[in-house]
């Protein structure tokens, strides 16, 4: 069985959601395994209006899975930086929070 990329749900309030809805439902992307990592109830309500379906868990558990080898790699919507930052995380981007996942992640 081929692993799956792991997919970050990028900004919510972006366009992520509906980007990455989209490209799973797409005949030729959807037959790629994959799993979306992000806020759930956003990208089952951005599902829910284009009428799809997904699977989702949170953005340390990516880096936690691609570090393991669960994943064959891990893809990331845009997110906007200032946005983030303003909410309060601590992080310059999707790279250096899974680096710090990464870093925090027992080994195995």
């Amino acid at each position: 069985m081929t692993r799956p990329l792991g997919i970050t749900l990028g900004d919510p309030a972006g366009i992520g959601p509906e980007v990455i809805v989209r490209a799973l439902a797409h005949p030729r992307l959807g037959r790629v395994p994959a799993v979306v990592l992000g806020d759930v109830e956003l990208l089952r309500a951005t599902a829910r209006r284009l009428r799809a379906r997904v699977a989702v868990t949170p953005l340390a558990e990516a880096a936690r899975l691609a570090g393991s080898g669960a994943l064959a790699g891990i893809v990331t919507a845009p997110i906007s930086k200032e946005s983030v930052t303003r909410a309060g995380f601590p992080i310059s981007g999707h790279t250096s929070s899974c680096r710090s996942s990464r870093a925090r992640a027992p080994s195995a």
